[in-house]
């Protein structure tokens, strides 16, 4: 299949960054390898107990090679998997999380291409306690709502792209006093699509306060428009959000999220947070304990209900560390 621009991003950037550090290159590279381990045990009202992801899990390489004067070249590999079971989040897609590679300038900003989440679930973690997981106590749905940033292969079985684009292009801007802005686009139209991906986000980081806005329109024409801020008051942490969905064959929904974090001492905090979903006239309150031995290892308990057709009660303890 013939690709084509993704019309996200001016060429005029990409050409820019190439051609003004054409000089002989430096080569200084810097490899790391990361990732984040997390596994719970829970259970609702009712279902059985079962053991599983509390947030997401992933094990990942990504480095920066110096070229010259301002410009670098990047790159970050990522794959999911499911540590109760050892096997991959989705088996088709090993690299789920991302595989993207580009150059990067601290005067221009960066350009990846590859595979990697649009500019709007880059950031939606943020902007939820629960980091945006898939899974227990999270809220996350309550963000999103039926809207998938592919809107074609998703299923129970497939849902690698559920937040992610194919063939993309990526754009992330500097930083200007805090603001910044990215944009994404698909390149190659992909099987059974009507539309190519795009997305676009506009966000702010100063201090106490984090706030985006984004919009994004999928492989079948479904739209969301999405906004959400935290603030930070001395060891309380405020979340609001607001989104929109317009998707095929489901009523259009209007979510609302708001949420607060508080440490109690350097250790340990509380979470607690209320999403409601208009359309689908479903919500849910979840409350929680997270107890951190260090910055990359903690436990937590959380429990929840969610009405939805019926109301579900819910609780999970678990373990998460990070490297």
């Amino acid at each position: 299949m013939k690709k084509k621009s993704a019309g996200m991003v001016p060429a005029a950037i990409v050409a820019a960054m190439v051609a003004g550090f054409a000089s002989p290159a430096k080569a200084q590279s810097n490899v790391t390898i990361y990732g984040n381990l997390d596994t719970a045990i829970g259970k609702t009202s009712n279902g059985a107990v079962t053991m599983g992801p509390g947030y997401f899990n992933w094990l990942g390489f990504k480095g920066t090679e110096q070229l010259d004067g301002d410009l670098k070249a990047v790159f970050n590999l990522q794959m999911r998997f499911n540590p109760d079971t050892g096997g991959l989040s989705n088996p088709g897609t090993f690299w789920q999380g991302e595989s993207t590679v580009g150059l990067q300038s601290a005067t221009l900003g960066t350009v990846r291409l590859g595979r990697a989440m649009t500019p709007m679930w880059n950031s939606l973690w943020l902007f939820e306690p629960w980091a945006n997981g898939a899974t227990f106590a999270t809220l996350s749905g309550y963000q999103t709502g039926s809207y998938s940033s592919d809107g074609v292969t998703d299923t129970a079985q497939n849902f690698a792209t559920f937040a992610r684009i194919n063939n993309g292009v990526f754009y992330d801007s500097p930083s200007w006093s805090g603001v910044h802005f990215s944009a994404a686009g698909e390149a190659e139209l992909a099987q059974g699509a009507r539309a190519r991906n795009k997305g676009l986000s506009l966000n702010y980081d100063g201090g106490a306060l984090t706030a985006m806005v984004s919009y994004e329109k999928n492989h079948q024409y479904d739209e969301i428009a999405y906004a959400g801020a935290t603030y930070v008051l001395g060891g309380l942490k405020v979340f609001g959000s607001y989104a929109h969905t317009k998707v095929l064959n489901v009523k259009p929904e209007s979510l609302y999220l708001l949420a607060a974090t508080y440490a109690l001492n350097a250790s340990d905090s509380l979470r607690a947070g209320h999403g409601r979903n208009s359309g689908l006239r479903s919500h849910k309150t979840s409350l929680g304990y997270v107890h951190a031995f260090s910055k990359r290892t903690s436990v937590y308990a959380d429990v929840w209900n969610e009405h939805v057709t019926t109301g579900v009660n819910g609780y999970v303890v678990g373990i998460s560390h990070s490297f």
